[in-house]
Parts: C-alpha cells; structure tokens; sequence
C-alpha cells in the first residue's frame, strides 16, 4: 500500500474519531486566516510550506470541517483548477513565493485601515488545524495533489464534468461534504469494527 494510499484509509478514521461533532452556530472564515493558521502550526512543527502545500492543506481542513460539522470552514468557494483543487484568495496572497517555501504570513486591512495578520480564534478551528497538520502534514504539496485527483474525489467529479473546458469551476461545498462525509462514516466503522 502507497503512503498515499495508507493516509486515505487512515486519515478519515482518525480525523472522525477525534473531533466530535458540536452544535455551536458556525460562522464560515476568512481563508487567509485560516492559511496563516495552518502556517502558524507548520512553524511551530519547525516545517516550511510552499504555497502548493498551504492549498492543499487549506482544501483538506475546508473538506474534513464540511464532512463532520455540515458546515463550511472557509468564507469562499473552492475551486477546480488545472492542477488541483484552489482557495482563490489563498493563491493570490501567496503567489509570490512560486514553488519557495512561503515566509511570511499574509496581511489585511482591518475597517480602520490598519494592518493586521488575520487568525483564527481558539477553539474548534484551530483544533482541526493541528489535527489536519498531524494527517497531512508530512506529505509533500506533490503527493498532497496527487491525493486531491484520485478518482471519486470533489475536484476530480467537477474537472471530469467540464465539458466547455473552463479554467476553473466552483466545487460545490455539498459535493466537497458528501466526499469528507462518507470518508468519516466509512472509516468509524472500521474503526468500531478493529
């Protein structure tokens, strides 16, 4: 079995049976937040992200928090592009590190025009952060990729389905839920079963 292949069938499992699901109102949030907050996590594991990888992870904390609280995590549609699933503003604020590990984390103007670093508050959302980090994290943006265009998978359902060969496509959040939702029933049941 393919590393790949192994952290398909173990990831879910371990993600399902560590955050419960809660019922607190869920606001979705600001993706860069969210990048800085997978950042945040990456510096202090002392591991550097290219801005591939930073998408790949963002992509899977959106799907897992879709999957177990029927809620979108990120305040922006994922969208189907060429080489994999992207978080458009994501790309756009850290474009500028190519394939170099990303330095610094991304900035925004508060209603005062000051400059912040947007983060996510404690709680839930950082806590799906780390465990995102502890799955994904030693995978490499390439076999994070590779892992986002398996067959079945919400960018591989939406890039297959373009038929007029857009750029890029929405990938409609209850497709991405149904994908991370069947992968958490799947896997707590082997996991009740071992």
């Amino acid at each position: 079995m393919s590393i790949e292949s192994e952290a398909i069938s173990q990831s879910p499992a371990l993600m399902a049976t560590t955050l419960e699901r809660t019922t607190c109102v869920h606001e979705p949030r600001s993706a860069i937040a969210v990048a800085n907050e997978i950042l945040a996590v990456a510096r202090k594991n002392h591991a550097a992200l290219d801005p591939m990888k930073l998408q790949k992870l963002a992509f899977y904390a959106h799907g897992w928090h879709l999957g177990l609280q029927h809620t979108p995590l990120l305040d922006e549609q994922v969208e189907a592009w060429p080489y994999g699933p992207v978080i458009p503003s994501i790309y756009h604020a850290f474009k500028q590190y190519g394939t170099e590990q990303v330095a610094a984390s991304a900035s925004a103007i508060d209603a005062e025009g000051s400059l912040y670093v947007p983060r996510l508050a404690k709680g839930y959302d950082r806590r799906l952060i780390e465990k995102v980090w502890e799955q994904y994290g030693d995978f490499s943006a390439t076999q994070l990729s590779k892992m986002t265009h398996r067959p079945g998978t919400p960018w591989d359902t939406t890039w297959n389905n373009n038929s007029s060969r857009l750029r890029s496509l929405a990938i409609p959040n209850e497709l991405i839920e149904d994908f991370f939702n069947r992968q958490a029933v799947k896997n707590r049941g082997n996991v009740a079963r071992s």
